[in-house]
């Protein structure tokens, strides 16, 4: 009884003495902190093993894997969560603002390293500040600031991140901290000017790191991170000696690999002979176990190539880098983006599209430079556009030329072209067992590039077609029934009905465009003096724009001017004459050739004097005036619009009226008659409406107010029912009202509580099964979070399961994230259709009201899922 009653008395958190302190950090240490440390490190350990680094971007300091990797250990990191918790709750004396048990500070680093790892970064900051104003005086503080400054390198808020660094510096030389955070110190701050890309700077703290950091794994990523940064900063030697370190310190074979191919990539070609290199990386190749790394293995002989000048080599490896990459993407994009850099300064702007286009489904959208690659390939791909739609045409008119037979001849000629090309890469298919046939098939197309102008027998043309079925119809490979896909699709649409329409509508488009039909060639062909006069009309403006995309997109001024004088001596008076005039003046204006400028000059201002363009060359101020009045027209606008707003119809309708009379901006204008309409309606009757509607569609059929006009004018006829109205308008028997949109049912609230939704066939789901699946992955993902699922009809077809409540939108998106990464969960849930999202408390009550599971989705899609 007495040992008891002493053992009770010890347990006691409430009074500091000599007994208690070493009871509690006795039980605090070797009970709950040692599972719940060993959770940690299992964890980590884990997530080191499922994360996959990208050698070809400079490392990070830090094993942390994606989003995906992070929640296959959220078992093990709760379960240390928790420990850390009872660690706290259990054995914490904190007396007069001092903590006395030793364990407690190493708890809350638990906790704090946990949620870090979780990625559930606002928690991870929370716990660290914690710690820094509770042991601001202790050695921990330091490693609270570090992990916070790590915390915050993840969330990209670098200034925070080197606010803190900042603030420990001095106190880290000096010593003052542990042993752990002068070791942490260099690399966190490495970490950070890594990821700011500030290579150069990184270089003194990874050094600083190697010399501090005795472990094995930790020396061997450092010196290899160094390499790469050296090799970034343009010091090949240095990274050459760095990448030699490397392989004596016999790192995992992906890094041993990528150490050699960054080795050959650092050869400085003034420094030696190349044989050695070439000599390693095709002796590589040899090797059966690097297949998955040939991609790699070319791109570095295409680099040593393309350093010493052979351009003509240093394609063909890229070229077979991309053809050879099985399931690096990243690699394959940024081959293709070599090839097409290389083509695009040739200049060679077909296959440098053909490559752009290719690299640009691949590319991440945070690669470096990503919107100005994108940029340029939305240009090429608008030129090659009008090039095709010029070669088509022109083509076209010479099989309208011919006699019958000649014409069936030549469309079987190239059926039959187009037959042994498909046979041809359906062997390539077989031969690299890859799935990705469209990219291959421009590749292709690309190796046999020729001169030939014949639409039909331009592989490049082809390729272009290509690339447009890639964007319909995504990457399929050639086989029978292309059109299915094994990919597991969640279908959003309940109707069966449509989606077997849709579904026959798509096979009666493939089947009427056939290439392999000879009505898809015949039907095309203008044999009619109108259809050549349309024909004509295409052929024009593609040969306008093609000189325009020269000039503007390119600043090729050479091709562009080449471009308008073949327009103008095929067209010379047509709608786009007086433009191409126009721009010819600019080009010679641009490359300072007097003569020609004062040629296109007098050639406007004596065919065109009243145009803008001969006011523009005559007035050199006239453009600003020009600007001013729109600047006007639009401030009138906004101010007459202001007024529809406060109700004051008559005055709108005024105004509507004096526009019209004054301004003559083609923009604007149409905007008015708009606004004078509605007006109308707000406080006229439904036949004035009616007709001001009328009035807006028959003189402006092209501007973007006519539609919405249609709209409305459909519902006020009675062609359509309200439902199908982009524009909600209610009707009574003298006055009209119309808004813009159907009024908002949804807030938009990121920061509020949300449940995770999945809507069911509740006739192909056995609900309680689904539940069952749903608590087995919230127990083993979720332990901590104590998250709820309930279920109950929508409808007398369909049943809605709840999961919560997650704190914030990111959280709930978090758990969207780890139900598609359970397989077996979604197999629990795909053998019907269903939908998925998250949704705020706020808006649950409306959307069950509702029960408008289209409409949410279009709310959730435009705030929430973004991608």
């Amino acid at each position: 009884m007495f040992v008891a009653a002493a053992t009770g008395f010890s347990c006691s958190t409430k009074k500091n003495t000599f007994t208690r302190r070493t009871y509690h950090n006795l039980t605090a240490h070797y009970n709950a902190y040692f599972n719940g440390n060993e959770s940690l490190k299992e964890g980590v350990a884990d997530l080191a093993k499922a994360n996959k680094d990208n050698f070809i971007k400079v490392l990070p300091v830090f094993e942390l894997g994606k989003k995906e990797d992070a929640q296959v250990v959220y078992p093990q990191m709760d379960r240390a969560i928790e420990k850390g918790s009872i660690v706290i709750q259990r054995h914490s004396i904190y007396i007069k603002r001092v903590e006395h048990v030793k364990w407690i500070d190493d708890a809350y680093m638990l906790i704090g390293k946990s949620y870090y790892y979780k990625q559930e970064y606002d928690l991870a900051l929370m716990t660290f500040s914690f710690i820094m104003d509770r042991f601001k005086n202790g050695l921990v503080y330091y490693e609270a600031v570090l992990w916070k400054a790590r915390t915050y390198n993840e969330q990209g808020k670098y200034d925070y991140a080197e606010a803190l660094l900042a603030s420990i510096t001095n106190k880290i030389e000096r010593n003052k901290g542990t042993r752990n955070a002068e070791k942490m110190f260099p690399l966190v701050y490495a970490d950070l000017l890594i990821k700011k890309e500030q290579y150069g700077d990184a270089i003194e703290y990874l050094q600083q790191g190697l010399r501090l950091n005795h472990s094995k794994k930790i020396r061997t990523r450092l010196t290899f991170i160094l390499a790469q940064v050296y090799q970034r900063t343009g010091n090949g030697a240095k990274a050459a000696e760095y990448y030699r370190k490397v392989l004596d310190l016999n790192p995992p074979y992906e890094m041993t690999f990528a150490a050699k191919i960054n080795l050959a990539k650092s050869y400085d070609v003034t420094q030696g002979d190349s044989r050695m290199i070439k000599k390693l990386l095709n002796r590589m190749l040899r090797d059966s176990k690097n297949k998955e790394y040939f991609d790699q293995i070319y791109y570095a002989l295409a680099e040593i190539a393309l350093k010493e000048n052979d351009e003509e080599a240093g394609i063909k490896y890229l070229k077979l880098s991309a053809q050879t990459s099985i399931s690096n993407t990243y690699q394959k994009a940024i081959s293709y983006l070599k090839l097409a850099d290389i083509y695009y300064e040739k200049p060679q702007y077909k296959p440098s599209q053909i490559y752009y286009d290719s690299c640009i489904q691949l590319l991440p959208k945070d690669f470096p430079n990503y919107a100005t690659i994108e940029g340029r390939k939305n240009t090429l791909t608008d030129l090659v556009k009008n090039i095709n739609i010029l070669e088509l045409e022109d083509s076209l008119q010479v099989l309208a030329k011919m006699t019958d037979s000649e014409r069936r001849a030549k469309i079987n000629d190239v059926i039959n072209n187009l037959i042994k090309q498909e046979e041809i890469k359906r062997q390539e298919e077989a031969d690299r067992q890859q799935s990705l046939y469209s990219l291959q098939q421009m590749n292709q197309g690309q190796q046999n590039l020729g001169g030939s102008q014949w639409y039909f027998y331009n592989p490049s043309a082809m390729s272009f077609g290509y690339s447009e079925f890639v964007k319909k119809w995504g990457n399929r490979k050639l086989e029978d029934l292309w059109r299915l896909s094994n990919k597991t699709v969640v279908n959003f649409d309940f109707n069966n009905e449509e989606a077997d329409a849709d579904s026959a509508g798509k096979d009666s488009v493939a089947k009427a465009n056939n290439p392999k039909d000879p009505n898809t060639y015949l039907k095309q062909i203008p044999l009619t003096p109108e259809a050549i006069n349309k024909s004509n009309d295409r052929i024009m403006e593609a040969m306008y724009n093609i000189g325009y995309i020269y000039k503007e997109g390119l600043s090729d001024f050479d091709r562009s001017i080449e471009a308008y004088d073949a327009f103008l001596k095929r067209f010379n008076d047509c709608k786009f004459t007086l433009p191409a005039y126009y721009d010819m003046y600019r080009i010679y204006e641009e490359k300072e050739d007097a003569v020609k400028m004062e040629y296109y000059k007098n050639l406007i201002l004596t065919k065109y004097p009243n145009s803008d363009y001969a006011k523009i060359i005559s007035d050199p101020e006239y453009y600003k005036k020009l600007e001013a009045e729109r600047n006007q027209v639009s401030v009138y606008y906004k101010s007459t619009y202001l007024l529809y707003e406060q109700g004051q119809y008559d005055q709108v309708i005024r105004n509507a009226d004096s526009a019209l009379k004054v301004y003559k901006d083609k923009v604007v204008i149409p905007k008015f008659e708009y606004l004078k309409a509605l007006a109308i309606g707000k406080s006229k009757d439904k036949n004035l409406f009616i007709s001001a509607l009328q009035n807006v569609i028959a003189k402006y059929p092209k501007s973007e107010v006519a539609p919405p006009a249609q709209n409305i004018l459909d519902f006020l006829q009675g062609k359509v029912a309200p439902a199908n109205v982009k524009q909600e308008v209610k009707a009574s028997a003298d006055t009209v009202s119309t808004n813009p949109a159907l009024p908002e049912l949804y807030k938009y609230d990121p920061s509020g509580f949300h449940f995770y939704i999945v809507v069911m066939d509740a006739r192909t789901i056995k609900i309680n099964d689904v539940k069952n699946a749903f608590s087995d992955h919230n127990i083993k993902y979720y332990s901590t979070a104590k998250l709820t699922v309930n279920s109950l009809f929508l409808d007398d077809k369909h049943e809605v399961l709840n999961v919560g409540r997650f704190d914030n939108k990111e959280k709930g998106m978090d758990y969207i994230s780890s139900i598609l990464n359970d397989q077996a969960l979604v197999a629990k849930i795909s053998p019907g259709k269903y939908r998925h999202f998250i949704i705020s408390a706020n808006n649950y009550a409306a959307f069950y009201k509702s029960k408008d599971v289209d409409r949410y989705i279009e709310f959730f899609n435009k705030n929430y899922n973004k991608k």
